[in-house]
C-alpha cells in the first residue's frame, strides 16, 4: 500500500498508509532510500519493484516512523547519536505507535 511519486527520472517519494515518506534515488551503479517508513507496508517490496541496484539504506534519525521499515533490509545506517532513541523503545510503546498511526491512516487498528 505504498505510494509512489516520481519527481525526476532517478527520484522517487515513497509513502506508506502512515504517512511516513522515504525518498529513493537511484544512480547508475547504486540506488539510495533514504529513510524506510514505519514498516506497515513492504517498502523492501517496492524499491526492487522500481530498481535491482545494489542499494543504502540511510535512516534520518531514529523515530520509529522513519526507521521500523528498515528490518525489512540486510543493513541500515543510523548515527550513533540517535541509537540512544531505541533504548527507550519496548513492545508496548511500539504497539501504541503502531495502533496511532493505524487510526491515522484508516486501517484496521492493530491489537
Amino acid at each position: 500500500m505504498i505510494q509512489v511519486s516520481k519527481y525526476l527520472d532517478n527520484v522517487y517519494v515513497l509513502q506508506d498508509r502512515a504517512m511516513s515518506n522515504a525518498i529513493l534515488v537511484i544512480g547508475k551503479k547504486r540506488a539510495l532510500l533514504f529513510d524506510a517508513g514505519c514498516g506497515m507496508d513492504n517498502i523492501k517490496e517496492m524499491v526492487e519493484s522500481i530498481t535491482d541496484l545494489p542499494l543504502l539504506v540511510i535512516l534520518s534519525h531514529g523515530h520509529f516512523d522513519h526507521i521500523a521499515g528498515s528490518c525489512q533490509f540486510d543493513c541500515a545506517y543510523l548515527s550513533s547519536e540517535d541509537r540512544v532513541i531505541l533504548e527507550e523503545y519496548d513492545d508496548e510503546l511500539i504497539n501504541i505507535w503502531l495502533n496511532e498511526l493505524s487510526e491515522k491512516s484508516n486501517v484496521i487498528k492493530l491489537s
